[in-house]
């Protein structure tokens, strides 16, 4: 039996595979082999690749210190070429949008007309303040007499501005006026009816070489200053969202060059009327500004004019358009420093004027609770009560800060609690600024007789002109820095420049060393595919031929053995005999060279 068990097997050995040689798996061999096909394939990629210089490293007869050479300049134009291509992405990436010049010639007409605000240096009217105060005292709520009741009147200018001392009694007539409304009164209500009036101060007007109603192209509303008559300012009052809101504003574009072409007025002084200048001087403000945004000195933008009576000034406009692609719209805001109209809502779009003045609201409710009559209300809900007297004394107290905004890439510092920071407010990425040159003529009283302008006999009035000279205007682009395929572009002129390297070597790398690395495996150094089971490498196995024969004759002869040798890995076997020979058994032999053939226990 245990006889029977070692034939069996021996000739389960022996059959495993098509020869004597018992196949083992030898990773080891596979390793060599890959390494082989690899090496083979980078000489060969050497001797056809574009870089400049490979071929050098491949050629059988260059000597080594010539090798050496070659690699030492490969390796330094690498690193020259990292270094170079790193830096520039690196720039690409600290600065990827760009302002540059696009045209100087960019068509005035497609701009729009300047918003335009008069106001009169004097911000109450005596006769105003004087109808006030004989209504309050014929109303006898107080024994008040009606000279005392007018100069607390006069108090009421401190809301205006927050640059003069506090007046002496604003509780005083904080507690008049809630006797005389019975309760809390209406700041904007009370101001606005102090104010002189446009239909007072204008005397005639002119647009685009026509004559134009003066209460028809003005409108009375709020601007940093109080209610001026305003021309050409698109945002509605008290910038409320509403369904009147979504209307569209008629607003004025550039039409035509000049003086006659342009905004001609005539203002009237009103110099027995003042009350209350905000200014230690008599005539008007002339405020220009962009018809989108809220006049504001302190977002830029705003142009202020100061006009004297019997004068005529002479305000040429300049514009620069600034604008912005769609191509920068990727980058978040305080990468690009910028915000596109549409991707945020302040009043009725966004505007970086608006933005800031609803963070000065904003934070004057946090502050003082109320916001001045002046300014529109906030985003915040629940913040439309407006500053009374009572509240002078808070806005005075921080008249400083929000009057500094500071811009938001400014850290915390020392002097931080003296400013205020609107982190939200980025300039708008379409913008239009204009520019103001103004020139002056003193006016002589008399008749007053312009060609296309005038013809009136002057007292005391002035004449202001507003209007541009050429069609042609600036225009700024902002974009990106490189687009995609001019960042390919300089990157691979650079690697031309330092190796020669460009789309082509890629597939080549791929062809000559990494598809060999992939298709190694499995394969045999002839090409074929490898079979584990058929054509795995053969190991040396010794071979007793009398224990395959039975007993009864093993015992008579003579025991031989074979070593059997594979010659790498190929079908082909050699047998190399250690003593007499014997009868080879399932072998046919030709000179040294021997083929195996399938093998049958039955033989045996």
């Amino acid at each position: 039996m245990l006889r029977k068990n070692k034939i069996i097997r021996k000739r389960e050995e022996f059959g495993h595979s098509l020869g004597w040689a018992t196949p083992k798996k030898d990773k080891n061999l596979i390793k060599n082999q890959c390494t082989n096909v690899l090496l083979k394939h980078i000489k060969i990629y050497l001797h056809n690749c574009s870089l400049v210089g490979c071929k050098y490293l491949a050629e059988p007869r260059r000597p080594w210190t010539e090798r050496i050479f070659w690699i030492i300049v490969h390796v330094i134009s690498i690193y020259l070429l990292g270094h170079t291509v790193y830096t520039i992405y690196g720039q690409y990436l600290q600065s990827p949008i760009v302002t540059t010049l696009d045209t100087h010639y960019y068509p005035s007409y497609n701009l729009q007309f300047p918003g335009v605000a008069v106001c009169s240096i004097n911000r109450i009217s005596r006769e105003a303040a004087t109808r006030l105060a004989r209504n309050i005292f014929v109303a006898n709520k107080s024994k008040i007499k009606e000279e005392t009741i007018l100069d607390m009147i006069w108090s009421l200018g401190d809301v205006y501005s927050t640059v003069y001392d506090v007046a002496s009694e604003p509780v005083d007539i904080d507690k008049l006026l809630r006797k005389y409304y019975g309760g809390p009164y209406d700041m904007s209500s009370i101001m606005k009816d102090l104010t002189p009036r446009c239909e007072d101060i204008f005397v005639s007007c002119k647009f685009d070489s026509r004559s134009q109603d003066c209460s028809e192209i003005f409108d009375f509303l709020e601007t940093q200053d109080g209610f001026c008559c305003t021309f050409n300012y698109i945002r509605n009052r008290n910038y409320k969202r509403s369904s009147e809101a979504n209307k569209p504003d008629k607003i004025h574009h550039i039409n035509s060059l000049g003086a006659a072409g342009g905004l001609s007025v005539i203002l009237k002084p009103l110099l027995r009327d003042y009350f209350f200048p905000i200014l230690p001087l008599q005539g008007w403000k002339v405020t220009i500004f962009n018809p989108n945004d809220y006049p504001d000195n302190t977002s830029g933008g705003v142009t202020d004019v100061l006009i004297s009576p019997l004068m005529e000034a002479f305000l040429q406009m300049d514009a620069i358009f600034f604008h912005s692609t769609d191509g920068i719209r990727n980058f978040p805001i305080r990468k690009r420093k910028c915000v596109f109209d549409d991707e945020t809502d302040v009043y009725r779009g966004y505007t970086y004027s608006d933005c800031i003045v609803n963070c000065r609201v904003k934070d004057i409710w946090k502050t003082c609770g109320c916001r001045p009559f002046f300014y529109p209300e906030s985003t915040i809900k629940g913040t439309s009560r407006i500053c009374d007297m009572t509240d002078i004394e808070c806005l005075h107290k921080n008249k400083a800060k929000w009057w500094s905004p500071l811009p938001n890439e400014l850290k915390a510092g020392a002097n931080i609690t003296e400013s205020f920071v609107c982190d939200e407010c980025y300039p708008t990425c379409n913008d239009v600024r204009y520019q103001v040159s103004t020139s002056c003529l003193q006016l002589k009283t008399g008749l007053y007789h312009v060609a296309d302008r005038f013809n009136f006999t002057v007292e005391d009035e002035s004449i202001v002109h507003v209007y541009f000279t050429k069609y042609g205007t600036l225009k700024l682009k902002q974009d990106l820095a490189y687009y995609w395929y001019e960042l390919l572009s300089n990157i691979g002129g650079i690697c031309g420049v330092f190796i020669g390297f460009s789309l082509i070597s890629v597939p080549e790398i791929i062809y000559f060393l990494i598809l060999p690395l992939l298709n190694c495996r499995g394969r045999a150094p002839n090409g074929h595919r490898m079979n584990p089971a058929k054509n795995e490498p053969a190991t040396v196995h010794a071979l007793y031929w009398n224990e395959l024969q039975p007993r009864s004759q093993n015992r008579k002869g003579r025991r031989r053995r074979a070593n059997v040798v594979g010659s790498d890995g190929s079908d082909k076997y050699t047998v190399r005999a250690l003593e007499e020979p014997g009868p080879s058994l399932g072998v046919t032999s030709s000179s040294s060279t021997l083929h195996p053939i399938p093998w049958s226990p039955y033989r045996l």
